[in-house]
């Protein structure tokens, strides 16, 4: 895992296409483009160095992804897995919580079989989903519950699984319950 994880850092190049890929993502037509701006700025500097500042990264997501916030949260997609604001904020603090435990040499052997485990059966759940998930996706956004395939479980595994283990570090709890109810899986 630390192999493949090298310096998760990427080139700016990077960071500026992975912050439009999130950008396309969560685009509301009612966003400003300053508030584009500053998620695209904000992303690719989290990208960038590894470091993020969640306050600022929350702010810029939800100025573009609910610019009308004070109507109430927004949701995106299947009731049982939407994407909203704070998806893109929980999922890059696992991600770089992962990170930091891995590069410290902190994520124990039993904590990644644990997270192998809880990331199997998560993925066995959303792979039998998916169509149902995807019927309801939003017409500007048809593939945000994107086909479980040989080729994306091997070329994505190992990010799936930094993302289980920063989740589970973050939501212990979480993480307990569903292993305590597919324990004979």
């Amino acid at each position: 895992m630390n192999t493949w994880l090298g310096d998760p850092r990427v080139s700016i190049a990077q960071a500026r296409k992975s912050a439009q890929g999130i950008l396309k993502q969560l685009d509301n037509p009612n966003a400003t483009s300053t508030a584009r701006r500053e998620l695209l700025e904000t992303v690719s500097k989290i990208a960038y160095t590894g470091q993020a500042n969640y306050p600022r990264l929350e702010s810029a997501v939800r100025a573009v992804f609910e610019p009308d916030h004070d109507q109430g949260s927004r949701a995106v997609g299947h009731p049982a897995a939407p994407m909203m604001a704070h998806t893109i904020v929980d999922l890059t603090m696992a991600n770089l919580t992962a990170i930091n435990r891995f590069a410290a040499g902190k994520v124990a052997q039993d904590e990644f079989r644990q997270a192998r485990h809880l990331h199997l059966v998560t993925h066995a759940e959303y792979a039998a989903n998916q169509p149902q998930l995807a019927a309801a996706a939003p017409i500007t956004h048809p593939d945000m519950y994107e086909p479980v395939t040989a080729e994306d479980a091997l070329a994505n595994c190992c990010g799936h699984l930094l993302t289980t283990i920063g989740l589970a570090t973050l939501r212990p709890d979480s993480a307990a319950r569903i292993a305590a109810a597919t324990s004979t899986f």
